[in-house]
């Protein structure tokens, strides 16, 4: 069976030291290439000088998703790129300290985010429960309103919990995160779909005063050529979704002793890719239309590509 354990994250001992790295940049360079707002330059220099919950809080305040993110955000093409210590010799490892405060946190029993107390606002309903419907659950639900997530799926998540394999993004990891979320009052109805004009209504009908459309892209981009829709020739959101839809055995019944072709040079591509040999490939060959250093894949993800 194929493994699907993530890597292990730093230790506190490693990760204070390498917080110790940072050069404390008075308008840090890697707090504005953040997109997400997570501010790694305060978490970090709070964590340098052991003030761990304080860059706990700093994180999970600005960010729902701040493990999620510093698991699996292409750190070294944004705050790492921007990292001022690069001029000197490498830069702040930022995701992964991201991700060990993240962790320590869930160990030590810390919560930074309390449940708000109910204002009577009114009832929000949000359409699915991706990173997008989630975090919009999360920031009206601590404003005061009463929110209802609905989701077609089985679980919520959306494409981090359909579209990332495991040993990228660990289940767990993930559930703990949308708990976080859950406990803040936010209500999700899974199994839920909601479908045309009428669903609408049916919300307003309820009481909803307004509706967050966040569905979700899941219809597959073909290449539009001939043999493109054969069997055998599968999507990168049915191939990856596998994982999580109790479809992983009959995915690996077809793939396992193949010779496996996985066209495109993205971080997706480096998913399929490895999950293919995970479950048994006998080769898998990555077609690129530009050379590999114009692939857009970050560069550790095609080492663990290469390395598979």
């Amino acid at each position: 069976m194929f493994k699907e354990e993530m890597e292990e994250g730093l230790t506190l001992s490693v990760a204070t030291e390498e917080a110790a790295r940072c050069l404390l940049c008075f308008d840090a360079p890697c707090s504005q290439a953040c997109p997400a707002g997570t501010d790694p330059g305060r978490f970090i220099r709070k964590l340098r000088f052991r003030n761990v919950t304080g860059a706990i809080r700093t994180i999970k305040e600005n960010n729902p998703f701040g493990w999620t993110c510093g698991v699996v955000c292409p750190t070294a093409k944004l705050c790492e790129l921007a990292c001022s210590r690069t001029a000197i010799d490498r830069p702040i490892q930022i995701g992964k300290l991201q991700r060990f405060l993240m962790e320590h946190g869930w160990v030590m029993g810390f919560s930074p985010v309390r449940k708000p107390e109910s204002s009577g606002k009114g009832k929000v309903a949000i359409i699915g429960s991706g990173p997008a419907g989630l975090t919009c659950a999360r920031e009206l639900t601590l404003q005061g309103y009463e929110v209802t997530v609905f989701e077609k799926k089985e679980k919520a998540g959306g494409n981090l919990r359909y579209g990332i394999p495991p040993f990228r993004l660990s289940e767990e990891g993930l559930n703990r995160e949308i708990d976080e979320i859950i406990s803040l009052g936010v209500t999700v109805k899974t199994n839920s779909p909601i479908e045309g004009k009428e669903g609408l209504q049916k919300l307003k009908d309820e009481g909803f005063k307004a509706v967050f459309l966040s569905p979700g892209l899941w219809s597959p981009v073909r290449l539009g050529i001939e043999g493109s829709n054969l069997s055998g020739v599968l999507s990168a959101t049915d191939f990856l979704g596998s994982m999580r839809t109790g479809k992983a055995s009959d995915m690996e019944n077809l793939i396992k002793n193949k010779v496996v072709a996985v066209i495109g040079g993205g971080s997706v591509a480096m998913d399929a890719a490895q999950w293919a040999k995970k479950i048994g490939a006998k080769d898998v060959y990555v077609l690129y239309r530009r050379s590999y250093t114009e692939m857009p894949a970050e560069e550790k993800e095609k080492i663990q590509a290469l390395n598979d």
